[in-house]
């Protein structure tokens, strides 16, 4: 499992080759819950820990579309520029 970042900053779970968008806490704000990238196609969903380390539970409803390797590797991609842009001084050119 990997954190990442979303285009518009939103916290994002890849695992298995799938993308998934944090969604909410649960009530006692005990785990996360998160749902597929493509919200509108597909109603996979994952509960992990708080600290995004376990899975605790897997929905069964399975993914409607294929994993995307290449989707995936360019937002990782993306974010770790972004958060070395952040975190050091360097010029663009």
């Amino acid at each position: 499992m990997e954190k990442i970042q979303s285009k518009r900053d939103r916290e994002m779970l890849v695992n298995d080759g799938y993308m998934y968008i944090f969604d909410k806490f649960s009530a006692d704000k005990q785990k996360k819950f998160w749902r597929c990238g493509q919200k509108n196609d597909c109603l996979a969903r994952i509960h992990t820990s708080i600290d995004n380390l376990t899975i605790l539970k897997k929905s069964k409803n399975l993914h409607t579309h294929g994993s995307d390797a290449a989707k995936v590797e360019t937002q990782i991609a993306i974010t770790n520029i972004k958060k070395r842009a952040l975190s050091t001084m360097e010029q663009t050119s």
